[in-house]
Parts: C-alpha cells; sequence; structure tokens
C-alpha cells in the first residue's frame, strides 16, 4: 500500500479450473524500501463481475506462512494450494483474492481472476 513497502503476488500455473478442484501455485513477497514484519497471509475465493466488483465471499483460508521479516528488495516464495467448492455458480466471474498482513493491517494484495467450469473434479 505505501510506497516502498512489501508487495506480494500469487503465481498460478493455469486460470481455468473445475469445481472441488485443487489450485497449486506460489505466492512471491518482495521486499520493499525497508524491512518489514509480514504477519500473514490469507486468501479468499469471491464470486464477482466481469468489471471486477466483488460479490459475496465464497471462502476464505489462512495460508500456512507463520510471521517473518522480509528485507529490502528481499524475495521470498511460498507453496500455494486451494481446494475450490465442488458446486459453483455457472457464467459468473471469481478471483482469488490474496491479502498480506502487515501490523494488524492489510498492506497489500492481489486479486487473480479464474474460471471454474466443467463438471467437479473427482
Amino acid at each position: 500500500m505505501g510506497h516502498g513497502a512489501a508487495e506480494v503476488t500469487l503465481q498460478l500455473q493455469k486460470d481455468t479450473f473445475a469445481p472441488g478442484e485443487s489450485i497449486r501455485g506460489e505466492l512471491v513477497v518482495r521486499g520493499g524500501a525497508v524491512a518489514q514484519h509480514i504477519d500473514g497471509i490469507t486468501a479468499a475465493l469471491i464470486q464477482g463481475t466481469d468489471a471486477m466488483e466483488f460479490g459475496k465471499t465464497i471462502k476464505t483460508e489462512a495460508i500456512p506462512v507463520e510471521g517473518f521479516e522480509i528485507a529490502p528488495k528481499e524475495a521470498r516464495s511460498f507453496p500455494f494450494a486451494y481446494t475450490l467448492p465442488s458446486h459453483t455458480e455457472e457464467d459468473v466471474t471469481y478471483y482469488l483474492l490474496v491479502n498480506m498482513e502487515m501490523d494488524g493491517v492489510v498492506h497489500d494484495y492481489e486479486r487473480k481472476r479464474i474460471h471454474i467450469i466443467g463438471e467437479p473434479a473427482v
């Protein structure tokens, strides 16, 4: 959020998934201009619109990343896994919203649009 603050990005291998499928990727945290303490990272599946407006939150999970210090310009990677709900509405846009907390406040977020189509994953 603040100029020079740490940032989080979510890297996924694809953006189209089946209901109930497990999404796997990587969270990359990059340090800003000064050392900072990262309290935690959460991810939420949000039902929204094509205009990236948010509707209702479908599911929220804490990413198992304990608090850590990030040095200026340092990059740290963490594996990301998220299981989608087995039933989703058709013709609706979904987003993964990843929040990074510092000092108990969300200071950066990453928003990725994903497509959930087809039959539920087995």
